[in-house]
């Protein structure tokens, strides 16, 4: 997903609350659009914790 292309939060509140519309076309635009969350920054892999050493 381009940076550019994120749902809102308020885009977000509204595709929320039309999940409970009967028409079923809606019901799909407002899951797609809910499925369109932000990129996550990438983590670097974890490191073994070394014995001995309690993980908070």
């Amino acid at each position: 997903m381009a940076r550019n292309e994120r749902t809102s939060r308020e885009i977000a509140a509204i595709a929320g609350r039309r999940l409970h519309d009967p028409d079923p076309e809606v019901r799909a635009m407002a899951a797609s659009l809910l499925t369109q969350a932000a990129d996550r920054a990438r983590t670097p892999a974890s490191v073994p914790t070394p014995p001995g050493v309690l993980k908070l």
